[in-house]
């Protein structure tokens, strides 16, 4: 988990999140399995996210990354030098959220993932032996 540092603050926080900020630090179950990043302030968080998840999903011994993200990092694609690779990449392993309805029993609200594809949404393009791409 990427977060800016200024979300810590005690002015921009509720009260109640200060003992949620306090558990992601300590050892006690479920927060004992997430490691909270706390990006410095006038640094932008995404690329600290991209740079992650890009670098531990390049790894043959290892799983997909995925990333749990509703930003579509228009603004930093433009700046990459393989911008159409990294839009592959996001298509592949970008995961949007939202939140369901309150549940009374819960008391909480459920996190809806959607995952991305399992194919690709782009034109495919098959080789032929005649060599001039015409098929025929």
């Amino acid at each position: 988990l990427f977060l800016l540092e200024r979300h810590f603050a005690s002015k921009l926080a509720p009260f109640w999140a200060n003992r949620i900020f306090q558990a992601w630090d300590g050892d006690e179950a479920p927060y004992n399995r997430l490691t909270v990043y706390r990006t410095p302030a006038g640094m932008n968080d995404d690329w600290y996210w991209m740079h992650a998840a890009l670098i531990n999903g390049g790894k043959e011994t290892s799983p997909s990354v995925l990333a749990i993200t509703n930003d579509e990092m228009r603004d930093h694609h433009f700046q990459m030098l393989a911008a159409g690779s990294f839009l592959r990449w996001k298509e592949r392993h970008q995961v949007h959220f939202d939140f369901g309805p309150y549940n009374k029993n819960l008391r909480r609200r459920e996190a809806l993932l959607q995952y991305p594809n399992s194919y690709s949404r782009r034109i495919q393009r098959v080789g032929c032996d005649g060599g001039d791409g015409g098929g025929g």
